[in-house]
């Protein structure tokens, strides 16, 4: 078989965009609307990321801020921090669900569920070391990575995840949504190795949750 064809035979088998890639402004303008930054006060030091939610829900991991529920703030922009309130969390899933005050959110929606494959090229806007909606590109390795036995399992990746990840929402090139970046896997944070909770269970976790979509 000749590269040239096994090339389209690869490229048939995804509806994704291979990568490298310019990502569609459309696209990028939705998932930076969706996208947050996680301090805990005092100071601004930004530990991690969110993911905004309509009706004004943010959604993180809760090992990023379990240990200071009640001193969680949210920036937008990178620069003012805004309190949210904690009414909901589960340490399962390590997922925390927060409330912006009214007057501190515009109207979204959930973004359609992606079906994870292996190869497919996704990114993240998140709190890479600290720096506010900072842009990474990789791809998904695993679609249904089980650590254990009888635990649920996790969508492995490859790219995007580094200290101040965690929280963030994960997507395809196409703006389908994949879940939320969760932890680095390995011995080190430099392995490029990570673990998205996927976003059937982040959806699962708001319908218990009482949370709107």
């Amino acid at each position: 078989m000749s590269m040239a064809l096994l090339g389209a035979m690869l490229l048939s088998c995804s509806k994704e965009l291979p990568l490298p890639v310019t990502l569609d402004s459309q696209v990028a303008e939705r998932a930076l609307k969706q996208s947050a930054s996680v301090n805990i006060g005092p100071g601004e030091r930004i530990i991690g990321s969110a993911m905004l939610l309509p009706n004004g829900r943010i959604v993180t991991n809760l090992h990023v801020v379990q240990h200071r529920t009640d001193s969680v703030r949210i920036t937008l922009d990178g620069a003012n921090f805004i309190p949210v309130k904690l009414i909901a969390k589960d340490t399962q899933t390590d997922l925390a669900l927060f409330q912006l005050p009214p007057d501190e959110y515009s109207d979204l929606s959930l973004p359609e569920i992606a079906d994870p494959q292996a190869g497919i090229p996704i990114f993240a806007y998140g709190a890479a070391f600290g720096l506010h909606q900072s842009y990474l590109q990789g791809y998904i390795s695993h679609p249904e990575r089980r650590l254990e036995k009888d635990t649920p399992h996790y969508v492995q990746t490859q790219g995007i995840t580094c200290p101040g990840m965690s929280g963030a929402p994960v997507y395809t090139l196409r703006g389908h949504w994949v879940g939320i970046n969760r932890a680095a896997y390995g011995y080190s944070v430099g392995t490029g190795i990570g673990l998205i909770i996927p976003a059937s269970t982040v959806r699962a976790f708001l319908d218990q949750s009482g949370a709107e979509n």
